[in-house]
């Protein structure tokens, strides 16, 4: 089948936390109609097989082609039919709505499959899909002939039925009759003239000071006290007979609903596969959906160990401000050192890098340009963000370092990994020494890396060896602000200083600064 959602249980959750995963999959979970569906994208992880990310991704641009076509497939509400399947596997007896909602599900079966029918080109990968549903509509006519639109019971749904509720309509006429006499006969007595029905005995609503007035069965009293719920002694007999008319209606209504969940319970292998099939074109569908929204492509996997993806954009930003970028990883540059002023998009590159190769290994299309193409990749490690924790009692240093031990420790060939300032929260040359050992073993790996940082060894160890490539944030000199976009081939500088005099620091400080780095003639400027 080309879909296998379920195989990562415990899918990478720090990375898919640091990445915000969880907010493209409630975004994706709101063009859901099935809960069944929504299953499914709560449990989105990586492939970890190609050839099913392949299929996935396959049947994900059939889905997009037939709603640019069609809008939309023949989708409604759906609810997971196993609890209400197992419940009567138990002994229970389905209640109306869930026999309702087997119903529903038979109906959205065969709607999808005469609307596939119609497609007029081939979808191979939904074909596959379609083809598999099981043809239930002889239960679904059953149900139909038992349960009314609104959930009742139809007279006709057996002969025991039809015959009780013309006797209970006949019985009824005689209590209305008797009633109405009654009511006339004690009209003085009456607090109004409306037929009332207290614990399904009919009953006349007399004033309480008059209560003695009218012989019979009281069945309640008004909160304000002024009117007591009489049945009159004239009328008991008809009332009882009328009670055990409903308690025979009630018998044979659990006798046809336990006949209905018993037919259900047959069914179950057949119901609870068109179930999950359902839930499976409402998934793609969704995920289709979600991709035309955000102007999303489908990349293609390579087998050449490059990542390749023009203008990619972060699809949790404004689709409409957010500043598009050139991501490039090769057998050659595999790691990419990244720098570049404060608050200049570094962190925004790497997550998302990050989260669009996340994205489309767990079947989706990216918000990039047509044309992306993507190695397989099994795992993506990332170190973004403050790692101090308290209840560890780690500080920020001690957090990164315990992240860099198990990627280090876990990260294989072709793995991801994203770090953001990498050595930082120590002495700086300790700080230096160790991010040049880290990237060498990376190296040593063979992964593909995309980490940021201001130290000028980093940058200067990428121009000088082979498999690392520069790559800085564009910041605009003359406006003294970023511009969030990254070059790819030549560091970037800190701009600290100037930063800083944009943010209003003293300008003493500044000009005194700016002194310091000329003398030490070692300025990260004119890197």
């Amino acid at each position: 089948m080309p879909y296998n959602m379920f195989e990562k249980e415990e899918f990478m959750k720090t990375t898919s936390e640091a990445l915000e995963f969880g907010r493209i999959q409630a975004a994706i979970k709101q063009y859901t109609h099935s809960e069944v569906a929504k299953d499914y994208i709560e449990h989105l992880a990586m492939f970890s097989h190609r050839e099913e990310l392949q299929d996935a991704l396959a049947t994900l641009k059939e889905m997009i082609e037939t709603l640019v076509r069609f809008s939309s497939w023949p989708l409604n509400s759906s609810f997971d039919l196993f609890p209400i399947i197992t419940n009567g596997k138990k002994g229970g007896i389905l209640t109306p709505l869930d026999i309702d909602h087997v119903a529903t599900d038979i109906g959205q079966s065969n709607d999808i499959k005469r609307f596939f029918g119609k497609l007029d080109r081939d979808y191979p990968f939904l074909k596959e899909i379609v083809a598999d549903f099981f043809d239930l509509t002889p239960l679904q006519k059953e149900i139909h002939r038992v349960i009314a639109p609104n959930l009742t019971i139809y007279d006709e749904a057996s002969a025991a039925l039809k015959s009780i509720r013309q006797r209970m309509r006949r019985q009824e006429q005689k209590i209305n009759e008797k009633v109405n006499r009654l009511a006339g006969l004690y009209s003085s007595f009456l607090s109004d003239n409306l037929l009332t029905i207290r614990d399904g005995h009919y009953v006349l609503p007399v004033k309480t000071s008059e209560k003695n007035k009218v012989n019979g069965i009281i069945h309640d009293i008004s909160d304000s006290g002024q009117t007591t719920f009489i049945e009159p002694n004239e009328i008991v007999v008809l009332n009882n007979e009328m009670v055990a008319l409903k308690n025979n209606e009630l018998e044979e209504i659990r006798r046809i609903l336990r006949a209905l969940t018993m037919l259900i319970i047959s069914e179950e292998d057949h119901l609870l596969a068109n179930n999950k099939l359902i839930g499976l074109i409402d998934f793609y569908s969704a995920k289709a959906k979600y991709a035309l929204e955000i102007n999303a492509t489908i990349a293609d996997v390579n087998t050449q160990s490059t990542i390749k993806i023009k203008s990619a954009r972060h699809p949790l930003l404004d689709q409409n401000k957010v500043v598009a970028n050139d991501f490039s990883f090769t057998m050659e540059e595999r790691i990419v050192i990244i720098s570049g002023p404060n608050a200049g998009g570094k962190t925004v590159a790497l997550k998302t890098v990050g989260l669009l190769i996340l994205m489309h290994h767990a079947g989706l299309a990216i918000p990039a340009d047509e044309g992306a193409n993507i190695c397989f990749i099994k795992n993506i490690y990332v170190d973004i963000g403050d790692s101090q924790s308290i209840s560890d009692n780690l500080s920020t240093f001690s957090g990164h370092i315990a992240n860099l031990v198990s990627i280090t420790s876990e990260a294989k060939s072709n793995d991801l990994i994203l770090i953001d300032e990498l050595g930082t929260g120590t002495d700086p040359d300790e700080g230096a020494a160790l991010a040049e050992a880290v990237v060498k073993f990376l190296l040593e790996k063979n992964v593909f890396a995309m980490i940021s940082s201001h130290y000028s060894g980093l940058k200067i160890m990428a121009i000088n060896t082979q498999g690392l490539i520069n790559a800085s944030m564009i910041f605009d000199e003359h406006k003294l602000e970023p511009t969030y976009r990254m070059s790819l081939g030549v560091p970037g500088s800190s701009y600290g200083v100037m930063v800083a005099k944009r943010l209003g620091l003293n300008t003493r400080i500044i000009d005194t600064a700016k002194f310091i780095l000329n003398n030490q003639g070692t300025s990260d400027i004119a890197l």
